[in-house]
């Protein structure tokens, strides 16, 4: 649903807000800014509180006090003051955001502002004077950029994509939420001891979380999960794990947001049934046997004639008697080397006078 305001106090068309109008987001675009848009502004809250639904609130150029004071009022986190128009001001280079988005944001612009806007927590994103850029309580995501379209337009020289990338972030952060930003799966729910597990725990495109951690929890103990093996991806990782007792086991993911906020899954259920799968399928690969009997010159007996084969085989030893003849006149070159050493040894023995 879009609204958008002709004049003063005229609507493209009737606002209207209900529970069943299945609504993920609602994005404010310099609204609001009259004294009589404060019931609806009031609608808008109500609704996104009782339905959980984000508000991302874009300040315009046509923010004024009124609006400062209708925002103020109904959250209270948010502070606005008068601020110095003539001072140019830049993002701060230790804010939350631009350490850990992958977006370049040094050629942002510096921002002229009539107000500014403090938060009782740390920002998303800052400027230098400590102000709101991007900040975010309960349900509201505040931008001040009062001056959006015409950098849009400064950026479309140098880089184009850092305003879209920034807002396509903010709106995909409100859109999920920390409820919606990690879920777990396994690719199966039953399994054998022995097998291993395959858990992923998956991320919306465009959510950027960090220090992925996977427990498990068996008989009331919780244990962080050593994964014998890890694939990360753009939008998930993959965790495997080796099963080795049987039993219920209770899984669930955990990973650090951007601002060091711990976000959970919900758990995830399996049970290991006490079966080796070592054990399990005890079938004959018929057709590899056959293929491997043939490539041997060998021959393939099914697995339920193995009895039969074994018993037809006779163990019985059978005596065999080999006779050897050797006969004199064979070997009668190696007397004659006898001889000859034996004539040899007694003419020595002759000439050292020892015979």
């Amino acid at each position: 649903q879009h609204y958008y305001r002709k004049n003063y106090n005229d609507w493209s068309q009737d606002f209207i807000l209900k529970d069943e109008s299945n609504i993920k987001m609602i994005v404010l675009d310099d609204f609001p800014i009259y004294k009589n848009d404060e019931e609806t502004f009031q609608k808008i809250f109500n609704y996104s509180s009782d339905e959980n639904v984000p508000i991302i609130y874009i300040e315009g150029p046509s923010f004024n006090l009124i609006a400062a004071e209708l925002i103020n009022d109904t959250y209270p986190n948010f502070t606005s003051m008068i601020a110095d128009r003539k001072k140019l001001i830049n993002i701060d280079s230790q804010s939350l955001w631009k350490e850990r988005l992958e977006i370049e944001l040094d050629n942002f612009p510096p921002q002229n502002r009539n107000f500014k806007w403090i938060l009782d927590k740390r920002s998303l994103l800052s400027y230098q004077d400590g102000s709101v850029m991007l900040g975010n309580a309960d349900m509201l995501y505040l931008l001040s950029i009062p001056n959006l379209v015409k950098n849009h337009f400064q950026l479309l020289s140098i880089n184009g994509s850092i305003l879209t990338d920034l807002l396509h972030k903010i709106f995909m952060y409100g859109l999920y939420g920390s409820d919606s930003m990690l879920a777990i799966t396994t690719d199966r729910n039953v399994y054998n001891k022995g097998e291993s597990i395959d858990i992923s725990l998956h991320i919306p495109d465009g959510i950027d979380l960090n220090d992925f951690i996977v427990y498990s929890i068996v008989d009331n103990d919780t244990l962080e999960l050593q994964c014998t093996s890890e694939i990360w991806k753009r939008t998930s990782v993959d965790c495997s794990f080796l099963l080795e007792n049987a039993g219920e086991y209770i899984f669930y993911g955990k990973a650090l947001r951007f601002d060091d906020k711990e976000i959970y899954t919900e758990n995830r259920s399996v049970f290991v049934r006490d079966m080796n799968v070592e054990m399990k399928e005890l079938i004959q690969e018929q057709q590899s046997l056959i293929e491997l009997s043939y490539k041997t010159k060998g021959m393939y007996q099914p697995i339920d004639s193995l009895d039969v084969m074994l018993e037809s085989i006779d163990i019985t030893p059978i005596p065999s008697v080999v006779k050897h003849q050797i006969s004199g006149i064979k070997i009668q070159n190696y007397w004659w080397i006898i001889i000859l050493l034996l004539s040899f040894e007694w003419f020595l023995r002759k000439k050292v006078r020892i015979l």
